[in-house]
């Protein structure tokens, strides 16, 4: 999922780049070769690549990890949202723009005076741009990424020949097996209802 990160950072000149991720290196191990990723679902291992890839920034897990809930960002993302689709009469672009901002400065980021002159990263009136900036906003933020695009189909993701699943994002959990152990009377009426307890069948509320 970082290669996708980071051709999205890349366009948008975006400074969370340096603050999500770590430098790619030579196949010596030491010797920086800027931001480089790799493809996610590629069929092959790490060894394929003639450089060590861009990884996640481990200081970002460590104690006191940072993990916020409902943030500014993500309100003013969800009232972008609503005005794009003519649901609330406030300007999308205004929560739009108010969303980048913030989330940025959620991670101590500063924000170039130009981001948004840059034309993949200045609105253009689109759902899928607001939530690609909602989805880069959510990182960290426990499973909502995968809430929002179960929701939306959004951003569009990568698929490679070497992802699981038939290439397929699942849209839920499965049941723990010590409810399947502990509470199996419920546990097999309810796998009946749904038509099964596979990762690719929805849950009542999304049929």
């Amino acid at each position: 999922m970082y290669y996708f990160f980071l051709k999205k950072f890349k366009k948008k000149h975006d400074p969370r780049r340096m603050k999500f991720m770590t430098p790619a290196r030579d196949s010596d191990g030491t010797t920086q070769i800027g931001y480089k990723g790799i493809p996610s679902g590629f069929e092959s291992n790490e060894s394929a690549f003639e450089f060590i890839p861009s990884n996640h920034n481990i200081a970002l897990v460590q104690v006191p990890m940072i993990s916020l809930i409902l943030t500014y960002s993500e309100v003013e993302f969800i009232k972008a949202e609503l005005a794009q689709k003519g649901h609330i009469s406030t300007d999308a672009k205004t929560h739009y723009e108010n969303g980048v901002k913030a989330a940025m400065e959620q991670w101590d980021v500063s924000i170039s005076e130009d981001y948004f002159e840059n034309p993949n990263a200045a609105f253009n009136g689109s759902l899928e741009q607001i939530m690609l900036q909602k989805y880069i906003a959510l990182y960290f933020n426990d499973y909502q990424q995968w809430f929002e695009y179960r929701r939306t189909g959004l951003p569009v993701l990568p698929r490679n020949d070497g992802m699981l699943n038939n290439q397929q994002m699942p849209v839920r959990f499965r049941y723990p097996v010590d409810v399947q152990i502990n509470n199996t009377d419920n546990y097999n009426e309810v796998v009946a209802r749904l038509g099964g307890d596979n990762i690719n069948i929805k849950v009542w509320w999304e049929q």
